[in-house]
Formats: C-alpha cells, sequence, structure tokens
C-alpha cells in the first residue's frame, strides 16, 4: 500500500489542500464545534474529545490520532467525557482507532463515563462495550496494566 493510501502514514487533513467549509469530497461542511486536544507524555498520550463526533468533525479526530501514534506513543488514552454528540461515524472512527493501535503496537483505552449517556449509551446499544478497552476515569486508562505486565 502507498503511504498516501496508509490511513496512519497519509498526510492529517490540514497538511491537504482544503477550502472552507467544503471537505475533500466536495460536500459542505457544517460547523462543527470539536476539538481533539492531544498531550504526549512520557508514558502514555491523551486525546481529549470535546464537542460533536460525526462524519463532519470525523477527519479532525483521525488527525490527532495519527499525530499520537506516529508520535511513537506506546499507550493511547481517548477521553470521550466531554462528548457533546456521538453518531455513527463518530463510533466507526473509535473502531477504526481500536484497529489502528492495534496495528502499530499501541494500548487503545477510552475514557467513557458512565454518567455521560450521549457517549456510553451508543456504545452499549451497538455492542461497541464489548470490544472497546473503556474505562471511567484517564487515571485508571493509564494505570491499567495487562497481567502479563506483571502488574494488575
Amino acid at each position: 500500500m502507498s503511504p498516501a493510501g496508509d490511513p496512519l502514514t497519509a498526510p492529517p487533513a490540514a497538511d491537504r489542500p482544503t477550502v472552507p467549509g467544503v471537505s475533500s469530497t466536495g460536500m459542505h461542511v457544517p460547523d462543527r464545534h470539536l476539538r481533539a486536544d492531544l498531550h504526549m507524555g512520557a508514558d502514555h498520550s491523551v486525546i481529549t474529545v470535546v464537542g460533536e463526533l460525526d462524519s463532519s468533525s470525523v477527519e479532525k479526530f483521525r488527525d490527532a490520532v495519527r499525530r499520537a501514534l506516529i508520535g511513537g506513543t506506546r499507550i493511547l488514552v481517548v477521553d470521550l467525557g466531554p462528548i457533546t454528540f456521538l453518531g455513527s461515524a463518530g463510533l466507526a472512527a473509535l473502531m477504526w482507532t481500536d484497529k489502528i493501535g492495534r496495528r502499530v503496537d499501541t494500548s487503545v483505552r477510552f475514557v467513557c463515563p458512565p454518567e455521560n449517556r450521549l457517549v456510553s449509551r451508543p456504545i452499549e446499544l451497538t455492542g461497541l462495550a464489548a470490544y472497546l478497552a473503556l474505562f471511567p476515569t484517564q487515571v485508571d486508562a493509564a494505570q491499567w496494566r495487562l497481567p502479563h505486565d506483571g502488574q494488575v
């Protein structure tokens, strides 16, 4: 697969020529307030997703994931707590994040506070809760170790 076709090494959307308000397919993209703040630490990285994660904002989220994984993080914590809407494209992006993380040997962990039903409910209803590593807080997600790590 060529680097341009590889979802991990493809240039982030911010590096591609764009027209404000128009997607790469030429469709109008409404201004959805989404921030995907990336903090890269010594032992893990955190992406805090704030706002609406749907078809019009999913590329901004994917760009943050790419930056974290290309940066070489071994543990990626994705905090979904501040999300105000989680659409089907957002759910697909969570699965993509988990899949890409496995491909590059990065443990991806999602913070899904049970009190934020705008996030936890779609994840439960679609069955994704059985596949994604979900934690109630960033601290829980960052500190969790696999049994073969010698820690529980």
